[in-house]
């Protein structure tokens, strides 16, 4: 059957429409395939977040649970090493112990040997002093060891310098208050108590310094120095415990002694002012001294500590004199040095020329030491400055040494200056003599430290030198300075010194080092020392 053309046409456009819808439906499942798989996109994106966040909440909780664990760990840890430190210090305090109960021990059974050794040689049956006295002494100033380390450590704590002594002084006079004594003060910062004048006789004089030095303590000890940049590494804080603890001793004795005990406590020994300014103020009288002694411990000592050695007649401790040396030269421009006069090199030849005082000058029986310690010039590296200034100290065991180099530094500094065309000026500022030890003074209390500690425990510098030439070795001079020295000129005086410390025991470091320790054991000895040689030296010259 043949269609007609319209019937041809409305099946073309039937057909279109058709083919139109399919497309249509073809289109919309296209898109609705599209649709499905963006939401099956966004539902895969919606898991691998979750999955993300859940990863990262795994994470966060493993770090809380690590930090935790971690501050445990830092908990034990620091647990641990308070616990090591605790044992440490409680190991320090038992080896402590134990050498202090070995010392004890040894020192009873050596004041038990004394009956045989000296009880006919020092027994005075005149009420003075007998071995009975001797002995009950020494175990006095030993129950009065654990007040003596409890002021020490005041004192090493908290440490002042020079005359400014604000806290040290006031602790000083409160311990010598509640003993009954009446402290009074002797110049800038001294403190003098007597002890004795209930009977008729001379005066004999015990001095312990009590100023620090500007060190910044790195010793390991507990008790370390509170005050920055101020050490007690010369070991006055052990003068002036001992010289408390002396102080109590005599007290307990005080009917005993056959005249008066003069106790000094000093300032500004490191500056060599101190002694000077109390003698000044009256130190030697009112009661006139007619004798003197002065203990200074000893680090890094050769000898077991509690050793005492008595310097022999003569002098033992060389003069000092800190001196400033001034150059006046003309600043210029670093470029032009010929329109200036140069100080620096002023000073490089003045360092030279009074080195040769001691290689062309001296003999070789005398002794010097030269030091330029400071050397400051200049702020900017291309000026030539307008003046230089050095620092040093001097150091001679004769006084006409000590005068001629004095003499001669002041010619060699003023006669280079003037060869480069400038001008200098040699300042000493301050110093002391040397200290001169009385021969008779020395015998005696070298007798008396033998009688006290025994034989084996106190020697004379004498003794040390023989000693040192027997087994081929040579014992050194003391090359340090001491203002006591200043009392040595005015009466008889002399000085000790106390072993505080071997190396072999952990004390290596010397004097004036920032690690510097010493032994706290000797503490009584020299309390014991200070008390019975000026109670022994009275009784043996009664007026």
């Amino acid at each position: 059957m043949k269609l007609s053309i319209s019937q041809k046409e409305n099946w073309a456009t039937e057909r279109k429409k058709a083919c139109m819808a399919q497309k249509e439906r073809e289109n919309w499942a296209t898109e609705r395939k599209n649709v499905c798989m963006a939401q099956k996109e966004r539902e895969n994106w919606a898991t691998e977040r979750k999955n993300a966040c859940m990863a990262q909440k795994e994470r966060e909780n493993w770090a809380t649970e690590r930090k935790k664990a971690c501050m445990a760990q830092k908990v034990r840890e620091n647990w641990a090493t308070g616990r090591k430190k605790a044992c440490m210090a409680q190991k320090v305090r038992e080896n402590w112990a134990i050498r202090r109960k070995k010392a004890y021990m040894a020192k009873r059974e050596q004041l038990n040997s004394y009956k045989s050794t000296w009880h006919t040689k020092f027994i005075n049956t005149n009420g003075g002093i007998n071995l009975m006295n001797v002995k009950q002494l020494l175990n006095e100033a030993y129950e009065i060891e654990e007040k003596l380390v409890e002021d020490r450590r005041y004192f090493h704590t908290y440490p002042e310098m020079g005359f400014d002594l604000v806290k040290t002084r006031e602790y000083v006079k409160k311990e010598l208050v509640s003993m009954g004594y009446e402290p009074v003060d002797c110049g800038k910062a001294g403190v003098i108590v007597l002890a004795g004048g209930k009977k008729p006789g001379k005066v004999f004089m015990i001095r312990g310094d009590m100023d620090a030095l500007p060190v910044q303590e790195e010793s390991d000890v507990e008790f370390v120095s509170r005050h920055e940049g101020k050490m007690h590494a010369c070991g006055h804080d052990m003068h002036t415990a001992m010289m408390l603890g002396a102080a109590r001793l005599l007290k307990t004795h005080e009917d005993e002694i056959a005249g008066t005990v003069k106790l000094c406590f000093q300032p500004s020994e490191e500056n060599f002012e101190g002694s000077h300014d109390m003698i000044q103020a009256g130190l030697l009288q009112n009661p006139h001294v007619d004798a003197a002694l002065m203990i200074h411990v000893t680090a890094a000592a050769p000898m077991p500590a509690g050793t005492v050695i008595v310097c022999s007649g003569g002098v033992s401790a060389p003069a000092a004199d800190y001196f400033t040396i001034r150059i006046q030269g003309k600043g210029c421009h670093g470029a032009m040095p010929q329109n200036g006069i140069d100080p620096i090199t002023v000073a490089a030849h003045m360092i030279t020329a009074l080195q040769e005082l001691n290689a062309r000058e001296l003999a070789m029986a005398d002794e010097a030491a030269l030091t330029i310690g400071t050397i400051h010039a200049g702020i900017a590296e291309n000026v030539i400055p307008d003046t230089a200034q050095m620092g040093g100290t001097l150091r001679t065991y004769d006084e006409e040494t000590r005068a001629m180099l004095k003499e001669r530094m002041r010619e060699i500094c003023s006669g280079i200056a003037k060869v480069f065309r400038a001008s200098a000026e040699v300042e000493f500022t301050s110093g002391c003599p040397s200290l001169l030890n009385d021969k008779e003074v020395s015998e005696s209390v070298t007798q008396y430290t033998k009688e006290l500690l025994g034989a084996g425990k106190a020697f004379s510098m004498a003794e040390i030198q023989a000693m040192a030439e027997a087994s081929n070795s040579k014992a050194s001079r003391a090359t340090g300075s001491e203002d006591f020295a200043y009392v040595s000129r005015e009466v008889p005086a002399v000085m000790l010194a106390l072993a505080a410390g071997q190396p072999e025991q952990g004390y290596i470091y010397p004097q004036h080092h920032p690690k510097v320790k010493f032994d706290e054991a000797v503490l009584p000895a020299g309390s014991a020392v200070y008390a019975y040689t000026a109670m022994r030296w009275l009784e043996e010259h009664e007026k």
